[in-house]
């Protein structure tokens, strides 16, 4: 039986543009059972985000207020799965070392936590997931049938 996988994407920290790559890769991990993504789409450059949820049936979780509002909502429902107990794997769309205390957490309880951000990530939140991709090095989607 393939790990269940929770996403939880920082829509304000990765450009949709990465999403197909990013997905393509989660695939390989395990069995997609909730994709959450996180932001303020009041703001154009959201846009591309609620295309893709609407799309693809990813869950919008809207944050109007602060700088932090997206990584407090994020850290959350991350607890909030990890005591339900039902998962077995995690990934984190960003770049944000501010996830690296949450990593830690997930990690300790025995999750897997799969990390996608860019090159300039922090070196902590690097070693603290069980793996970090770098969107750069992400293949090329694959072409729609």
């Amino acid at each position: 039986m393939q790990p269940r996988i929770a996403v939880l994407i920082d829509a304000e920290n990765m450009a949709a543009k990465h999403w197909p790559r990013i997905r393509g890769r989660i695939e390989t991990l395990g069995n997609l059972v909730i994709c959450r993504v996180f932001g303020n789409f009041t703001e154009q450059r959201l846009a591309g985000w609620l295309k893709i949820a609407e799309a693809e049936a990813l869950q919008p979780v809207m944050q109007f207020s602060g700088a932090n509002a997206c990584d407090i909502s994020i850290a959350v429902a991350a607890m909030d799965m990890l005591h339900q107990g039902k998962l077995e794997a995690m990934c984190i769309v960003s770049s944000d070392g501010d996830f690296t205390p949450l990593v830690h957490r997930l990690c300790s309880a025995g999750i897997k936590v799969h990390v996608f951000g860019k090159d300039k990530s922090a070196a902590s939140l690097k070693r603290a997931c069980t793996s970090f991709t770098s969107v750069s090095q992400l293949p090329p989607a694959a072409a729609a049938a």
